[in-house]
């Protein structure tokens, strides 16, 4: 072959190569109007908002932004572009006004973006820096678009309460009945998750106490089922719910089960989030059973056998000689199964005997020195002797001495001896006010 061929066959291969190069560059976008930004010492500002067509090249244009967090702000960067064309990594650092680099963050995989968020709860104001490159080996360019957003909350460096974590069902502090102060509430994924143990037949009395206008705080309530069917915590699970506009929410439930139940209280704040934030009290309480009637103040009685009626409001039977009417008390749970129940009268007369009476109906009649309220048949369940104090309370089976069943309401009142001729009426004996007792399982 002729030189002159041999060349012309070169330059052929060469311009076809040298064509080919040029339009694979061509298909790479230039600098973005950012540049230069290709490292630390040159950081472009991060802005708030939308910044669409940036550029990078692997191994020759990586891309650096720089931007101050003040103290309880909260940066969210969003870096969005095609997988399809290649990887985008994007690395946060904390840096001090050099470009030592403590690494803070990575957002990288193999997605169509990444998300990072910087919240600064230091207390300071800090410096951070934003590094968006290609990992190797990628093709040559890749174009990508940023969204920043900032929110600012006092709540970001509230502390949590001494129970934390507690935001799940699983990690529930338990609680008893009391008064809980100081408590923190956040939104969802920072709420509160408290379990309570409630008797069979016990009512439980949740009430969490703070002012609206430090956030809204709402409560729901769910039962042990919640646990076992995956519904506990979630929007659709729960037996009861407060979510008001006011100060203060409330919830409330009965234990039938028939067993020892454990219910679970989610507090949280509306809107989901830590954005807001609100302090709270909670009150636990499980009331003894049965309802308080029958009183000797003159009123919900009518008057007592020879006007000695107790103060109005105080809860109490008819006046004795100690100058008080008796109270009667009881504890446990009303369930025929746990058979816990018993009764405690007090201020009646000190060292003497008395006696539990039990009632089929309710009455209120006139009786020696007191109002009889225990309607037939009356059973007498438990003699019981009153301490130096006026107080005595039963220690056998209520529900084996008194033949009730789940679903029976009995009436119950103390009778007590008050002797030695100094009884208000001169009768010699008087009476608690009633409590009433619907029993279950």
């Amino acid at each position: 072959m002729r030189f002159s061929n041999i060349v012309r066959c070169l330059l052929a291969v060469f311009s076809t190569w040298l064509l080919s190069s040029t339009s694979a560059a061509q298909l790479c976008p230039g600098d973005d109007f950012l540049e230069p930004n290709d490292d630390c010492w040159n950081p472009s500002l991060l802005t708030n908002g939308q910044t669409n067509s940036l550029n990078i090249k692997d191994g020759v244009d990586e891309d650096f932004f720089f931007r101050t967090v003040a103290h309880n702000e909260r940066l969210t960067i969003g870096c969005y572009f095609s997988n399809v064309d290649g990887d985008i990594d994007v690395w946060l650092y904390d840096v001090n006004g050099t470009c030592v680099l403590s690494l803070a963050q990575i957002g990288q995989g193999p997605s169509d973006g990444h998300v990072l968020v910087y919240t600064n709860t230091s207390g300071v104001l800090q410096s951070i820096m934003l590094r968006v490159f290609r990992p190797t080996p990628q093709p040559n360019c890749q174009s990508y678009s940023l969204i920043v957003t900032s929110q600012s909350s006092p709540c970001f460096s509230t502390p949590d309460d001494v129970y934390a974590p507690n935001q799940l069902c699983s990690t529930a502090a338990p609680l008893t009945p009391g008064t809980y102060l100081g408590l923190q509430a956040f939104g969802f994924p920072r709420q509160d998750m408290w379990k309570i143990d409630v008797p069979n037949g016990a009512t439980l009395l949740v009430d969490a106490l703070f002012s609206h206008a430090g956030g809204d705080v709402d409560m729901r309530l769910y039962d042990q089922a919640s646990v076992s069917n995956m519904t506990c915590g979630t929007s659709s699970g729960w037996i009861a719910i407060s979510s008001s506009v006011t100060d203060n929410e409330s919830v409330s439930a009965t234990n039938s089960s028939g067993g020892t139940m454990s219910y679970y209280v989610l507090v949280d704040i509306y809107p989901p989030g830590d954005l807001e934030c609100n302090s709270y009290d909670l009150v636990v309480s499980i009331p003894p059973p049965g309802t308080a009637l029958c009183f000797g103040d003159g009123f919900s009685a009518g008057p007592c056998p020879c006007g000695n009626q107790s103060n109005f409001g105080a809860g109490e039977g008819c006046l004795n000689s100690v100058g008080y009417g008796a109270t009667l008390g009881v504890s446990g749970s009303p369930s025929v199964s746990a058979d816990d129940i018993s009764f405690t009268v007090s201020q009646g007369r000190p060292n003497q005997p008395g006696m539990l009476l039990q009632g089929a109906s309710f009455q209120q009649v006139w009786f020696k020195d007191g109002i009889l309220c225990t309607g037939n048949p009356t059973e007498r369940v438990e003699v019981v002797f009153l301490d130096s104090f006026g107080v005595a309370t039963t220690s056998s089976s209520i529900i084996t001495n008194g033949n009730v069943s789940a679903g029976d309401t009995r009436w119950y009142q103390m009778w007590y001896r008050d002797p030695g001729g100094v009884s208000p009426c001169g009768t010699g004996s008087n009476f608690s006010h009633a409590l009433a007792i619907t029993y279950t399982r």
